[in-house]
This record gives C-alpha cells, sequence and structure tokens, in this order.
C-alpha cells in the first residue's frame, strides 16, 4: 500500500471527546486530588492520542508532490504547523501567567516561578518541573509545572520526524512502522526499568532515578509510538486490529473511567501502562460510540478546548490555592470553584479567538496571514523577557516595584555574619563572646544558617547569665553530625566534626543546637537533603524523618555524654508558610501582617515529640520555641514598631532575634537554677 493511500485525513470526533475525559481528570486532580485520585492520567492519554493524531503529519513529510519537492521543505512545513498550532495559546497562557501569579501569588515563591517559566518558554519545561518541583506527587507550588508535559511532547516533535525522514530514505514504507515498533519497546522497557536512566543521566546528586524517569522524553516515548502504533493498525488490514464489539468498546472506555476515579493500589508505573493500553483499545475499538449522545457533546466540547483549558488550570488553580489574597473570597474551596469555571470561561475564549485563528489548515491561515518570525517574536520572545525580568525583579528583592521601604531588610547585619563567623571553618578564637567580668562557662550556638539568624538574641541573653559564647554557623550544614546535599561553601562533614572535637575537649555547659529542621525533613522543598547509604539524596519524606530522628539522637548522646547541657531551638515560623504577602496586597495597601494559628506553622510536630521525650528522660535536654516570642496570641506578625522581624523568607532579621533574648534567658536561667 502507498504511502499517501495510507494518510487519513477524516477527523475523529470521538478522539475529541477522549481529550474532553483527559483534561477534566487533570482539572479535577489539581483542584481537588482527593475527589479524583488518579485524575493525572489523564495526560498520559493525551500521550497516546498524540501519537495517533500526529503521525500521519508527520508521514506527510516522506510524500512528494509537484509543491513539494523534498524532505527537507515538508519538514519545515511540519514545524511550521505546529508553531502556529502551539505556541499562540502557549504564549498567551504564559503572559497572562507572569501578571496574575507576580501580583497576586506569594512573593515567595516568584524566583522559582520566574525560571520555570523561561525554561518552559525555551522547551524545557520537563526539566524546571523536575529542578523546581522534583517529585510531582508532592511538589513545591508550581504554578508552571503542568507544562512538563507541553515540553515532553515538543521535544518529541522536533525529533521524531528526523527519525521517520532517515527511515524512509533508505527503506520501504513498513520500515518506519518497525521504527515505531523499536522506539516503542526501548521506551516502555526504561520506562518499566527506570534504572537504566542511570546509563543516561547522571543522578546521583539531584534528583532519584523515579522522579527523572518521570518527566524524562525517553521514558515518554513508547506512549506516543503506541500511539502511531495504533494509528497504522487503524488503517491497514495488515495489522492487528482489536474486534469493534460493544464489550471492548465498553470495558475499555468503562475501565478508564474507573482508573481515573479511584486511587488503585498498583505501581504507578504498571498504572500508566495499562491506562495507556486501554486507551489504545478505546481509539482503535471506537468505544465513545457507546457514550450516550449528551454525554458525549460535553467532553467532545471540552475537547475541542482541551489545550487551552490544560494550559489555563494550573496557574489559576495555584492562585486559588496558595494566593495570600482572597481578601474578598477567605473561602479556599469557593476560590477553587470559581478557578475552575474560569479556566473553562478563558479556555473557550482561547480556543476561539486564539486556537482557531492561528491553527493552519491546508497552509492557510483562517485570518490575515502572521509570519512566524513575528509570531515567534509575540508568543515566545514576549513572555521570555517578562520571566526574566520577573526573575531580576526576585534578586532584587522586588526593591522596583515596592520600595525599599517596603521591602524585607536586604542588608545583613547579624552579628555572626559581621564577625565572619558563617560558612567558613569551625574558629572558637575568632568566634568568641566574653563576658566581662564573671564567668561561669562556656556556651556554643552552632547550626545551618538558621544559627546565625537566631544567634542576636542568644548571645547577649547567655552572656548575661556570665557564659562566654562560642557561635558559628554553615548553610545547609544542620548539627546532626551527617551530611546533606547541595553545594556548600565549606566542607560540612569536616565542620561538624571540628565543633564535636571542641566539644569534647572543652565539655561546654551549654551547646545550644538551631537547624532547619522542616527543611531537612521534606525533601521536595527546594532545600538540603540527607544523603543514602550510597551517597544519593534521600526524596522521601519517611526515610528522611527517620534519618534525623536517628541523627538527632545520637548527637544529643554523644554531646550529654562529655557533661553538657543540650538547648535545641526549634524552627521559627517561616513568612513564607503563614506572611501571605502578594506584591498585590503591598501595592494595593490590603493588610501586610496576616496571621496563622501556631498550630499551621511549619513546625514538624513528629521531631519535636522526639525532642520532648528525650528531655523528659535525661534532664539535660531542652527545647526552646521561638514562636513564642515571635507570636502573640497564636498570631504571628512579620513587622513590628516600623522594623520587620525577618531578613527574608527563611531567616530573622537582626531585630527578630533580639526579640528571642528576653524568653531565651528565662529559660538558661531556669535550668542553672535546676543545679
Amino acid at each position: 500500500m502507498k504511502m499517501k493511500n495510507l494518510i487519513s485525513k477524516t477527523f475523529r470526533p470521538d478522539i475529541q471527546t477522549l481529550r474532553g475525559l483527559a483534561v477534566l481528570g487533570v482539572v479535577v486532580f489539581h483542584a481537588w486530588e482527593n475527589l479524583l485520585p488518579s485524575g493525572y492520567l489523564g495526560v498520559d492519554i493525551f500521550f497516546v492520542i498524540s501519537g495517533f493524531v500526529v503521525t500521519p503529519l508527520m508521514l506527510r513529510i516522506t510524500t512528494k508532490s509537484k509543491e513539494e519537492i523534498s524532505y527537507r521543505l515538508n519538514l519545515l512545513s511540519f514545524y511550521k504547523r505546529r508553531l502556529f498550532r502551539l505556541a499562540p495559546a502557549m504564549g498567551f497562557t504564559l503572559i497572562l501567567s507572569a501578571f496574575i501569579v507576580t501580583f497576586l501569588g506569594n512573593i515567595n515563591d516568584l524566583q522559582r516561578f520566574a525560571r520555570q517559566g523561561i525554561l518552559t518558554n525555551l522547551l524545557l519545561g520537563n526539566l524546571g518541573a523536575l529542578k523546581y518541583s522534583g517529585n510531582y506527587f508532592s511538589p513545591n507550588p508550581n504554578p508552571l509545572i503542568h507544562t512538563w508535559s507541553l515540553s515532553v511532547e515538543e521535544q518529541i516533535y522536533l525529533v521524531f520526524p528526523v527519525l521517520i525522514i532517515l527511515v524512509s530514505t533508505i527503506a520501504h514504507y513498513f520500515k518506519i512502522q518497525i521504527l515505531y515498533f523499536v522506539i516503542f519497546l526501548l521506551s516502555v522497557s526504561i520506562f518499566l526499568l527506570p534504572a537504566q536512566l542511570g546509563l543516561l543521566y547522571d543522578i546521583s546528586t539531584t534528583h532519584t532515578v523515579l522522579d527523572l524517569n518521570f518527566y524524562s522524553p525517553i521514558s515518554r516515548l513508547w506512549q506516543f509510538s503506541f500511539g502511531g502504533l495504533i494509528y497504522f493498525a487503524s488503517l491497514s488490514s495488515r495489522f492487528l486490529r482489536v474486534r469493534t464489539s460493544r464489550y471492548v468498546q465498553m470495558g475499555s472506555i468503562t475501565s478508564i473511567i474507573l482508573l481515573l476515579l479511584n486511587q488503585v493500589s498498583l505501581d504507578y508505573r504498571v498504572l500508566v501502562f495499562l491506562t495507556s493500553i486501554l486507551v489504545g483499545v478505546a481509539i482503535d475499538s471506537k468505544a465513545i460510540e457507546r457514550v450516550p449522545s449528551k454525554v458525549d457533546d460535553i467532553f467532545r466540547w471540552l475537547g475541542d478546548r482541551s489545550y487551552s483549558i490544560y494550559l489555563l488550570h494550573m496557574p489559576l488553580i495555584y492562585v486559588a490555592k496558595f494566593s495570600p489574597l482572597p481578601v474578598v473570597i477567605k473561602n479556599r474551596e469557593v476560590a477553587l470553584l470559581l478557578a475552575v469555571v474560569l479556566t473553562l470561561a478563558l479556555g473557550a475564549a482561547s480556543f476561539r479567538y486564539i486556537e482557531e485563528q492561528f491553527r493552519i489548515r491546508d497552509e492557510k491561515l483562517p485570518t490575515k496571514k502572521v509570519p512566524p518570525v513575528k509570531l515567534v517574536v509575540v508568543a515566545v520572545i514576549l513572555p521570555l523577557s517578562l520571566f526574566v525580568g520577573i526573575d531580576s525583579s526576585a534578586k532584587q528583592n522586588h526593591q522596583l516595584i515596592l520600595g525599599t521601604s517596603k521591602s524585607l531588610e536586604i542588608v545583613d547585619q547579624h552579628v555572626l555574619s559581621l564577625k565572619g563567623c558563617v560558612d567558613i571553618v569551625f574558629d572558637p578564637v575568632k568566634c568568641l563572646w566574653k563576658v566581662p567580668g564573671t564567668q561561669i562557662g562556656e556556651a556554643i550556638i552552632v547550626g545551618d544558617s538558621q544559627a546565625y539568624a537566631n544567634a542576636d538574641g542568644i548571645i547577649p541573653a547567655l552572656n548575661a547569665h556570665g557564659l562566654n559564647v562560642i557561635a558559628s554557623s554553615s548553610s545547609g550544614c544542620p548539627m546532626l553530625l551527617v551530611d546533606t546535599s547541595g553545594d556548600k561553601s565549606v566542607d560540612c562533614k569536616k565542620w561538624q566534626d571540628d565543633v564535636f572535637k571542641h566539644i569534647e575537649k572543652n565539655k561546654p555547659s551549654f551547646v545550644i543546637i538551631s537547624n532547619r529542621t522542616f527543611g531537612y525533613l521534606n525533601p521536595n522543598s527546594g532545600w538540603r537533603t540527607f544523603l543514602d547509604e550510597k551517597g544519593n539524596p534521600i526524596r522521601e519524606r519517611n526515610l528522611a524523618l527517620r534519618k534525623y530522628s536517628e541523627a538527632l539522637q545520637n548527637t544529643i548522646s554523644r554531646i550529654i555524654s562529655v557533661g553538657s547541657k543540650v538547648i535545641i531551638i526549634q524552627d521559627i515560623p517561616e513568612p513564607q508558610s503563614f506572611n501571605g504577602q502578594s506584591i498585590g496586597q503591598i501595592v494595593l495597601g490590603v493588610e501586610a501582617s496576616p496571621s496563622v494559628p501556631l498550630a499551621e506553622m511549619n513546625i514538624d510536630f513528629e521531631v519535636v515529640d522526639l525532642e520532648m521525650s528525650l528531655a523528659k528522660r535525661n534532664e539535660r535536654v531542652f527545647l526552646f520555641n521561638p514562636a513564642k516570642s515571635l507570636c502573640k496570641d497564636a498570631n504571628c506578625i512579620i513587622s513590628q514598631t516600623g522594623n520587620n522581624i525577618y531578613m527574608d523568607g527563611w531567616h530573622l532579621s537582626r531585630f527578630g532575634s533580639i526579640k528571642l533574648q528576653e524568653k531565651f534567658s528565662t529559660l538558661v536561667g531556669e535550668i542553672l537554677n535546676l543545679r
């Protein structure tokens, strides 16, 4: 059979219905995960459909006519069609997202959002999702995480046509089908057995194989290839076709719906594989024919607009879930419902006024032709420039927008920083604060960057009781005698060992440990992670919790064995978790010091319980909760008497640190009285 006879131009309305089902699943999953716990499988439905729909467009590259005289021209025509099909709606979404997220989103999320936007513009949204969110199922708030799948498809569109051309120049048409089959086998084997990715990527210091397997185009090629094989099967009697019976049709579509609706106790990869196979069966058997017409009409309407709906849903849902500015809409559920309704409305408008206006049909645009270069400038370069600007603004703490008077403290005035005791080797001589007059002993303050930010109030509190103070801080190095991932300016393990050697030798009265516990216990928070026995970052929370607990117990036991008492400073309530500030709030003069109950702060209560049990058991371990100094009536504020309590989203300012002095001094006095 000749190539041209195998390139169908028949429109399949049932495919649009499947698209509608897929996009509804994804939107509901992101808005209400508990309502549709497996709705994310809609993305896998899209991958298979794309293979089915785009394969005939790719095959046209290998046909020759009087007008199409070379593969090169046909390939350029394919890329041009994809550009006009995908770029306009994508550009509109990115520009809209740049404005609404910048204005309404949490100010602490903006730099990560901007960098994700830059990578999305460069067709690398999957890399951005991997870098800035990590595990898809427990990500940091990321308004553009969903663009990972679009970037994967675009990467496939760039490479796959070239492979088809190479094969078609040296082999008959049916060799292209073999190409699809070989790619399917190789890719699905990598997807199901992702350890093979370790041979292709360096994942030793960043992400797990499973995270990489989720976002990698290599691991997704099989779904696209499978869709293509279904296309070949639908046109050629030489391939095995699914018998079109009502049992097959109803069974496939019912199974897909049940998989979307339920939390299935299967490995994620098996679930994706099963869903993809069922989608292939549903396409080949035209299972949608068994769906009632009224239901079919609804889902077909969604399917026609699925691309724009998919693009728009995540930024709007992010604003509904995480924006600090639901001043009018206090109820998050109401905000989410409005976000979904707005998604459908804007998706319909984008489909009509953008997608349909730029889509190429038979090399003609429905409206006045727009040069590809101009489209690239408006739909790609413009949003890229916006995201670069947002990133630059975030680096400067948004001074150009907010003015320095409304931003958090920019100049670091902490005493440890001014004395040069941050991110250097442990130096007990240089980093010593001596007590004038009578001295009763020595205290050491150590930990990650929380230690240096908290020390301004802790040092004078200890000095007031006649204790000399040595203080040292190393960013990303918790005082737990275990290493963490990520680049550090000093050797973390050596710094910890040097601190402990000093403790063993000098037997200080107190060792004050101040770590950002929350960061280490949430591997996808974008902070440091512990390393496993093989030196790889731990990406599962329960394993991180176990590692932290064991390390904390070991560190405390070793310190108290030399006769020192331990004071653990619990996590400060961090502004990004309760602040509620957005640029919109500040510009509009909306309440800039929102509060949150203590119970909702990001203190890990499991570890707190562990620490309390240690304190009760040996009476040498004590807890200090900074929230009691920073919060009043179970509410926290971000500024007081014109001064910012926080330097940034993670650390106290010098003013905020000094607020710890009174209550910490009281705690030390009570401990000393126990003698």
